[in-house]
């Protein structure tokens, strides 16, 4: 890329006076709040910089080993829209795009700034652009490279929000699936109720994803399935990251390795994200119910709902095949059964439509894309199948889907 797609922004430097405690610092599920807010950057492969002020020192050193630039405001006494333009000065320039995240709102999920920023990259002319949970506007907007030169040039009396309003017809919408840019901490209540969200915000490391695979009885061959998809996931995401897609590559790895937690079961993939809420891990539950049927258009830049649906249609059992492929076995092992086979023909259409937009977005083809996966020992997509973790030859276990 030329220059990133997005830059990121956390203001961090106010006195916090009606918390009357620092804000920054306050622990959400043993992390400080300021941490959280810039891993909402970080965890989508962007090093966001971390506008500093009032006890600045203390803030730097809770930021150590977190992938961030800080800056310091000197004159964060006047109030927030001189932290707004220290940390603009830092972007403008670098990005198309730049999400501006107050630090007491650090319950922002990555995967938002990422479906929000996609949302304004597929289309249309904007200038901003809000994610919009219940109804209502939340936090980060996200302000094109036009709107952050104009506002650096702008003194406006009613910082951020008076720039905003006056590109109103420039703004648009995009509706998310995440109460966390609604939440800050203004008051000792509010922090409370994010605490106590904050710990259903985990994602599983692979360790416990083995665990929650034992508790829920997955048997082996479709663990094995389940560990190949997510190599292929890993590359399908490496590749659309690099053209500045900013998938969550945590929460799209946790999410194939537990795709098919309940696959012995009806409607596996809704059962399956049942069995995460109850489990205490929502955030994996809206990926996983879709990676059998997607509920939207596909995008031109693919999310990581979309990567998994591709890459599950892309696995055989725990080899790596061609939708080709998987069609014809798909019609051989349904046989008459015409309403199964339209369906199944209906998802691998989908699924074509998801590869080309991977191919679309990252200017390669899927064969090549497959290429960079681990799981992927040696011949390329065009024979049919590809071994992930076995010789040719060798029989698949049959796990479909």
């Amino acid at each position: 890329m030329s220059r990133p797609v997005l830059g990121g922004v956390v203001l961090a430097a106010g006195l916090s006076n009606r918390m009357r405690t620092l804000k920054p610092l306050l622990p959400l599920d043993g992390a400080p709040a300021v941490v959280r807010a810039a891993l909402s950057f970080c965890d989508i492969g962007i090093t966001p910089v971390v506008v500093v002020g009032h006890a600045a020192d203390q803030v730097i050193e809770a930021l150590d080993g977190v992938d961030v630039r800080c800056v310091r405001n000197e004159a964060y006494r006047t109030g927030m829209w001189s932290s707004v333009v220290r940390g603009l000065r830092e972007i403008v320039g670098d990005a198309e795009w730049t999400g501006i995240l107050p630090g007491d709102c650090a319950l922002v999920r990555p995967e938002t700034i990422g479906s929000v920023l996609r949302r304004a990259r597929s289309g249309g002319d904007h200038d901003v652009v809000h994610p919009m949970y219940a109804g209502r506007r939340g936090h980060p907007p996200l302000l094109h490279a036009r709107l952050v030169r104009h506002a650096l040039g702008a003194q406006p009396r009613g910082g951020l929000h008076e720039i905003l309003a006056a590109h109103e017809q420039g703004a648009i919408e995009v509706a998310v699936e995440d109460p966390g840019v609604l939440q800050d901490m203004d008051r000792p209540e509010h922090y409370v109720a994010m605490e106590r969200r904050a710990r259903l915000e985990r994602l599983p490391d692979d360790h416990e994803c083995e665990l929650l695979q034992d508790r829920f009885g997955v048997p082996a061959a479709v663990r094995e399935h389940c560990a190949a998809v997510a190599e292929l996931a890993r590359a399908l995401g490496e590749a659309l990251n690099h053209r500045g897609g900013c998938l969550n590559q945590r929460l799209l790895r946790s999410a194939a390795l537990l795709h098919d937690v309940a696959r012995t079961e009806r409607d596996h993939a809704a059962a399956g994200a049942r069995r995460l809420v109850e489990a205490g891990y929502p955030r994996l539950a809206g990926v996983v119910a879709t990676h059998m049927d997607l509920p939207e258009p596909v995008l031109t830049i693919p999310g990581e709902a979309e990567v998994l649906y591709l890459a599950d249609k892309l696995v055989l059992g725990n080899r790596v095949v061609s939708l080709e492929r998987r069609r014809a076995e798909m019609l051989r092992r349904l046989g008459g059964d015409s309403a199964a086979s339209r369906a199944a023909d209906r998802r691998l259409s989908v699924a074509e439509q998801v590869a080309r937009a991977v191919e679309g977005y990252t200017g390669r083809a899927l064969a090549g894309l497959v290429g960079c996966c681990e799981a992927r020992r040696t011949e390329g997509m065009s024979t049919g199948d590809v071994p992930a973790g076995r010789s040719r030859g060798e029989s698949g276990n049959g796990v479909t889907e």
